[in-house]
């Protein structure tokens, strides 16, 4: 199972008992019962919408945005009758008791801080997370916004990923804040500074970032490595030393040995996602790379080029409700699709040549794709042009 299995070969079968859904990944979305027609998003297809060009007063417009998740507003509505909702920040000698939902109770249900669901955009050359109401268009709120290193200050931030801890009473943003080589967590709702971590050998440049069962993964750009970290759980021994781990804490690496050796050939990693199994897909140096749920490399393809099944600097990634893994590409300005079983299925988009583009599917160097099911829809991050677009497809029942 550890071996490097090349595209054509037969894919090993991978059989595991599932242990529960991936956190914050809800449990109906595992039984599915339709397929998306890729084939309906074209190149001249218009998009439906597009985030980003103007934010509003006070906020100006998205300058280079990397990567995009989306909350769904269930997450908001659905918070535990009488949790604590107040603005208090963390300190950092709390580590791995920051971000559960607190004992203490409110007689009052608290308003949720949103009804609507929220694209969450790293708006990395101006320091920011800028979260927008999907539906309005409106920012909610910004977390961020001055450079810097000391807590809560962010260094053109990148990879995001949204979680949940028994001590907190909100949602948390998990922020790589690239250009301090750390990770940094948030409040949502008060965009209050709680906790963050590193890895001095490796987390050089974070790319990604992505929650993975009862860990957090980190995607590391110079040091070509993934870091397995502990998440916002109790305290564990290590296997290594038995010394007690908290948050952040380093649980493993992927792609080096502890002593920093190559184990694998994977350059500049940028992009990651889950599947339903609970496998970790990652984008590198023109090709993909599957790890299974305990971390041992399935599979690799693809190769560099502008054909279809081939890459040029993929970035970011995502996998819908049927575990087809939708592929962002940089460098080509498009996205391609494949199937769980790694086979080209589609692919939509080319460069923008004109303002005439504008509203089809054009990019100018994209960074992130991002599924939302709930809407049928598909989210492009078109970093060059400062913007979000927007396309919408249709599910046919099987």
């Amino acid at each position: 199972m550890g071996e490097i299995v090349e595209k054509g070969n037969e894919k090993p079968e991978i059989n595991f008992e599932n242990e529960g859904p991936i956190q914050g990944q809800d449990e109906t979305t595992k039984q599915t019962s339709s397929v998306i027609d890729y084939t309906q998003i074209e190149t001249d297809q218009p998009c439906t919408r597009i985030y980003g060009p103007d934010l509003g007063e006070n906020f100006g417009q998205l300058s280079s945005p990397q990567i995009m998740i989306i909350i769904q507003k269930e997450l908001f509505i659905k918070k535990p009758s009488g949790s604590n909702n107040s603005n208090s920040n963390s300190s950092n000698n709390s580590k791995g008791k920051t971000n559960s939902f607190s004992s203490s109770r409110q007689k009052q249900q608290p308003q949720p801080f949103s009804t609507d669901d929220l694209l969450v955009v790293s708006d990395s050359p101006n320091n920011r997370l800028v979260l927008i109401e999907k539906t309005s268009g409106k920012v909610k709120s910004i977390i961020g916004g001055t450079q810097g290193s000391g807590p809560g200050c962010l260094d053109y931030p990148v990879g995001i990923a949204v979680t949940s801890s028994p001590t907190h009473p909100n949602l948390i943003l998990l922020v790589c804040d690239t250009g301090n080589n750390r990770v940094q967590s948030f409040d949502v709702e008060t965009g209050s500074y709680l906790d963050e971590f590193t890895n001095e050998k490796y987390t050089k440049k974070p790319w990604n970032i992505a929650i993975h069962y009862e860990n957090i993964i980190v995607v590391n750009l110079d040091t070509n490595s993934i870091t397995i970290h502990k998440g916002y759980t109790e305290p564990i021994l290590s296997d290594f030393d038995e010394r007690e781990m908290v948050f952040g804490d380093t649980v493993k690496v992927i792609g080096r040995s502890f002593l920093g050796l190559r184990l694998l050939d994977m350059y500049h990693p940028r992009g990651i996602a889950i599947n339903s199994n609970g496998d970790v897909i990652i984008s590198s140096n023109h090709k993909i790379d599957i790890f299974d749920r305990d971390y041992k490399h399935v599979i690799s393809f693809g190769y560099e080029g502008k054909g279809m099944g081939l890459f040029k600097h993929p970035y970011g990634l995502c996998v819908d409700q049927n575990d087809n893994i939708l592929v962002c590409e940089f460098s080509n300005s498009r996205i391609q699709i494949f199937d769980q079983d790694c086979e080209w299925v589609h692919s939509f988009g080319r460069f923008q040549e004109s303002e005439d583009d504008d509203n089809k599917a054009c990019f100018m160097f994209p960074t992130s794709v991002c599924i939302d099911h709930t809407n049928n829809s598909i989210f492009v991050v078109d970093s060059e042009c400062n913007r979000i677009k927007m396309f919408s497809f249709t599910n046919f029942a099987n």
